[in-house]
């Protein structure tokens, strides 16, 4: 089974808040876009931090606002989806390479050890070594935690007798050019 990266902890949470110098904790501001997902997923972490003395103050924006202002690393906190390219690199290097920041990069965070893997992998050819770099790569970014992953969106797909070559993809993007359809 999978056991939880960052397990919940509130008391741990609390004192690493007083090490830090907020021993009653502080306010800042949680922003999230419409989504409905998102909108739950922001007041369910919005809960989780009031147990531990922070008080986050929700803002809800249309999309392209949120996009714009997160770019310009400017939030307290955010949540908002990734949907990648199905390859490791799509999903990464522009999240996490300091090329990117000012873009996808909205963390404002990266290190010249993860720009050295970043470049890595996506230079390296052979598949089972990319393999390596990337889950290093994923290794570190959980470890430094410039984001909190909270959850993957399972990817739901449907199909029945007549039809081939319809492939589900990881981002769940899936081209419908090759899909056959017989008809009885």
């Amino acid at each position: 089974s999978i056991q939880p990266v960052y397990p919940y902890d509130p008391g741990k949470a609390k004192e690493l808040l007083k090490q830090a110098g907020y021993p009653n904790g502080f306010t800042c501001d949680l922003w999230t876009d419409a989504n409905t997902v998102r909108k739950t997923v922001v007041e369910m972490v919005q809960g989780y931090l009031a147990e531990v003395g922070i008080n986050a103050n929700i803002n809800v924006m249309e999309w392209p606002t949120l996009i714009a202002e997160t770019r310009k690393g400017k939030q307290d906190l955010y949540i908002m989806g990734w949907t990648g390219t199905g390859d490791a690199d799509g999903g990464l290097y522009l999240r996490f390479h300091s090329s990117s920041m000012g873009a996808n990069n909205r963390h404002q965070w990266h290190t010249p050890e993860l720009d050295a893997m970043l470049d890595e992998g996506r230079s390296t050819i052979d598949p089972k070594e990319r393999k390596a770099v990337y889950a290093r790569i994923q290794k570190y970014i959980i470890d430094q935690a410039p984001d909190i992953f909270l959850y993957i969106q399972e990817n739901l797909a449907a199909s029945g007798p007549g039809i081939s070559n319809y492939n589900v993809y990881p981002n769940n993007l899936n081209p419908v050019n090759d899909v056959c359809v017989e008809r009885k």
